[in-house]
């Protein structure tokens, strides 16, 4: 059995990994990343991300990885339609083959370690519920790990939070995605995002998400069980506003997987461990989108970590540095949070109309509780009117 030590160990070797990794080894921790799969870009990702989240980044993306501009999005749902553009709707997509690679570059390069196709199996604990021993295998072959700080960024599924009994799982604590990309595809409007609310997405929404003229990933994510999704993404592919933009595509590369709705964490720092990305449910609602937040939140996992190791901070810091930095993004998106649950309580027609609502940001929080007692009518001919009146 190897033997190794490290300041820091890094489990999950994605954006939020790599990014932690990069910033506790810039720090001068010994950091080493372990990653269980070879190829980390096979997550459920729609490779999309607002051009608001930009400002908060730790470093500046290099324009080679903006591979696609988007100008806004248009939503729909029974027969209505929406189109929102401005600063809060634009945004980038992005190929996750080339910009994880380069994000764990920069992780190597600051002086971490990856070790790749290596699974955690197993936590060591002190009286203290410290980890004082990691065990992990590697081609049948177990390693022993002796960190002083583990970071957690190991995905929803998290093996770390697993292992550590922490996962307190609610109704909504998950998405199931059944998301593909589809090449030689016709778009209606190749630079605008595509949300859809209707019988093929309950709790939930489909989406077209465009990187390039011809090519796209479509998805149907709902908080339903993971083998309905399926179902309702051959649903969503013969619904005719989308039938007339993908017939005759080719589907290239399979992206469903689990995202992160509700929090399954009470907190994000438990003993010696930090969790952050998608473990630590850090996205921004209603669109679930988690590749810069995770980023942005692994850069102060690892310098958190680093602080703690010189005897500068507390690793309680981390939450506190997060809210100081991300603190009314998260704020809205809780809100947001709080009514899909709601929304995703119901059962009648009124859901789409209430998800369209909510997910166009054409109704004020405050006013957003009112929506509730209306009747379908009504709902959609308030919804109807705000469209005519924004046109």
């Amino acid at each position: 059995m190897k033997n190794k030590k490290c300041d820091v160990l890094v489990v999950g070797g994605g954006a939020a990994g790599s990014t932690a990794a990069r910033s506790s080894a810039l720090k001068g921790a010994n950091t080493i990343i372990i990653e269980k799969n070879s190829d980390t870009v096979k997550q459920a990702c729609a490779e999309a991300f607002t051009c608001s989240v930009i400002p908060f980044m730790p470093f500046k993306i290099p324009k080679t990885q903006l591979k696609w501009k988007i100008d806004g999005m248009k939503l729909y749902a029974d027969g209505l339609s929406i189109l929102r553009k401005g600063r809060l709707w634009e945004g980038y997509s992005i190929e996750r083959k080339e910009f994880n690679p380069w994000i764990t570059n920069q992780a190597l390069e600051a002086g971490a370690s990856i070790l790749a196709d290596t699974e955690l199996i197993d936590l060591e604990l002190n009286k203290d519920n410290q980890v004082i021993k990691a065990v992990a295998k590697k081609n049948g072959e177990e390693i022993e790990i002796v960190p002083k700080v583990v970071v957690a960024a190991d995905g929803v599924k998290s093996t770390v939070a697993n292992l550590l009994n922490l996962k307190k799982e609610r109704k909504c604590s998950y998405a199931y995605i059944t998301s593909y990309e589809i090449s030689n595809v016709k778009l209606e409007n190749p630079h605008l995002e595509q949300i859809f609310f209707d019988d093929f997405t309950p709790k939930g929404f489909a989406y077209i998400f465009p990187k390039s003229k011809n090519r796209a990933n479509v998805g149907v994510g709902s908080v339903l069980l993971k083998d309905k999704t399926e179902k309702f993404f051959e649903k969503f592919m013969d619904y005719d506003i989308v039938k007339k933009q993908l017939t005759g595509g080719e589907i290239t590369t399979d992206r469903s997987g689990y995202a992160p709705v509700d929090y399954s964490l009470e907190k994000n720092v438990q003993g010696n461990v930090i969790f952050t990305g998608d473990v630590a449910n850090q996205n921004i609602k209603p669109f679930i989108e988690g590749f810069l937040p995770g980023i942005i939140c692994g850069d102060i996992a690892g310098l958190c970590a680093s602080n703690f190791l010189k005897n500068k901070a507390k690793l309680t810091d981390y939450e506190i540095r997060i809210m100081e930095k991300f603190s009314e993004i998260f704020y809205i998106s809780d809100q947001i949070l709080e009514f899909m649950i709601k929304i995703f309580e119901q059962e009648n027609r009124k859901d789409y109309l209430l998800l369209l609502a909510l997910c166009s940001d054409v109704i004020e929080f405050e006013n957003f509780n009112d929506l509730f007692n209306l009747s379908y009518e009504e709902l959609r001919d308030k919804i109807e009117k705000i469209i005519s009146n924004k046109s």
